[in-house]
């Protein structure tokens, strides 16, 4: 009778950038609690708050351990945001369609990363938040977000904390881009 092999736990340092109410906590709320809850009223991060989820890759014995540190994106915090960034081994940056500046912003956030990892590959994604707006409200479209990240050799995707829709996919494609990064680097590729 064979012998079950032990799970392998791997962690990651998340840091969930984005600009002011462009919905990150309520997202990484959402994910956290299974889709159960929602916070209402909204509530500003002053500077950040950690949540803890891990996340198991199919088919494999392996959990991803997803440490997310969810940075405030309050305008006078964002000198701080560097020092909540470093060490980061996965990141997600935030933005709302509806509001064209959290759009531009997401360029200094990348920039931001890219300085504190020195240079060093670290899988990251770019989230639209609030996909249950109207088509009316969108200043910013999906087609435009997925070319900026493919530019930057991010993941794209659409979601809803409002509605729970598409919650869960962006985080279980970061976690397993995290597994295979890390395949990569220990050359557990066969």
């Amino acid at each position: 009778m064979p012998i079950p092999s032990e799970k392998t736990i791997l962690r990651t340092k998340c840091v969930v950038l984005g600009a002011q109410s462009t919905g990150k906590s309520a997202l990484l709320e959402r994910f956290h609690s299974d889709g159960a809850s929602y916070p209402k009223p909204y509530t500003m991060t002053l500077h950040a708050d950690l949540l803890v989820k891990s996340v198991n890759i199919p088919e494999t014995n392996v959990a991803v351990e997803m440490y997310f540190v969810d940075v405030g994106g309050w305008e006078g915090f964002e000198g701080e945001i560097g020092k909540y960034a470093e060490g980061a081994t996965s990141f997600m940056i935030v933005f709302d369609p509806s509001h064209l500046e959290s759009f531009k912003g997401v360029a200094k956030y990348l920039g931001v990363l890219r300085k504190g990892r020195g240079g060093k590959g670290v899988p990251g994604i770019l989230i639209s938040a609030k996909s249950d707006l109207p088509p009316v409200r969108r200043l910013v479209s999906h087609q435009q977000a997925q070319e900026f990240a493919k530019q930057h050799g991010l993941g794209c995707f659409e979601t809803s904390a409002a509605t729970n829709s598409d919650v869960e996919a962006p985080f279980y494609y970061l976690a397993n881009a995290f597994y295979e990064a890390h395949l990569d680097e220990v050359g557990g590729r066969g």
